[in-house]
């Protein structure tokens, strides 16, 4: 019996999980700054800037879990993803003339190409497993 499923995750979908990654490790970098300023005492809002860099570290977690997930067919991947890409698009829009230009073109290209990836027919059909999850026994 042969299954007309494909064996491997479509390159769009590869490249957007390639870019969610970056902006996973560029948020990450973030995290590590800020927690490095309040061990130093240099941050003016100690337990503030705490409280932010642990909300960024569950969100790198529920991204990379999120990307896993569309990885291996789960298409509940789609919706934490996406909802981030929106999420750094706004900011990227809202701060085109405070930031450098440069900054704010990947604060749009990378959301933009990250959900055009994931939301190409292809990866949806990848992500939309036909076969439910295993019973816990």
């Amino acid at each position: 019996m042969t299954s007309d499923r494909p064996v491997r995750p479509p390159t769009a979908l590869l490249s957007a999980l390639l870019l969610l990654l970056v902006e996973v490790g560029a948020l990450l970098a973030l995290t590590v700054g800020m927690l490095l300023e309040v061990v130093r005492g240099q941050s003016t809002g100690g337990a503030v800037t705490a409280v932010l860099a642990a909300l960024f570290l569950g969100l790198c977690a529920v991204l990379v879990a999120a990307g896993r997930a569309l990885y291996q067919r789960h298409r509940w991947g789609r919706g934490p993803v996406v909802t981030w890409q929106l999420l750094l698009l706004a900011t990227g829009v809202s701060q085109a003339g405070a930031l450098e230009w440069w900054v704010v073109t990947l604060l749009v290209a990378f959301p933009v190409a990250v959900t055009v990836g994931i939301l190409l027919p292809r990866s949806v059909e990848w992500t939309s497993s036909a076969t439910p999850p295993r019973a816990v026994a």
